[in-house]
């Protein structure tokens, strides 16, 4: 769950450092998408988890 956790915090700060520079947007986008995908897979394991 760290690792989650880590990756997610990773992605953030990249996407804000990133959006300093106007130069590469595509990978802000990139970034965005995997933070969000990322707490998509956190929230599942947690529901998975409660059922259990």
């Amino acid at each position: 769950m760290h690792l989650f956790i880590f990756i997610i915090l990773k992605n953030t700060v990249s996407c804000v450092y990133i959006k300093e520079k106007d130069t590469m947007f595509s990978y802000t986008n990139f970034n965005h998408h995997s933070f969000f995908m990322y707490c998509k897979i956190v929230i599942t394991v947690r529901q998975e988890r409660g059922k259990l």
